[in-house]
């Protein structure tokens, strides 16, 4: 069985063409891979691509995805007060 977190990233055709939710997809991936490390093990997740990411700057979307996985409650306690 694997350890650590998991996650998939999923873009519906409302996102764009399929060379936009592709690169909706990437990224989502990209962003959260920084993010991927301070979460607490075993969590499954599944990220919604909407057209906005591709527009908003990687600051941007760093910050939304840290505050929605604070949420959660599935970031470990240190990365909570780093970010």
């Amino acid at each position: 069985m694997a350890t650590g977190p998991r996650m998939a990233v999923i873009a519906n055709r409302k996102v764009g063409s399929a060379v936009s939710r592709n690169h909706a997809r990437r990224i989502l991936r990209e962003t959260s891979r920084v993010l991927l490390r301070e979460l607490q093990d075993n969590w499954d997740l599944l990220l919604v691509a909407r057209a906005a990411v591709l527009e908003e700057p990687y600051n941007v979307r760093l910050r939304t995805l840290a505050e929605l996985f604070r949420r959660a409650e599935v970031l470990r306690e240190k990365a909570i007060a780093s970010l």
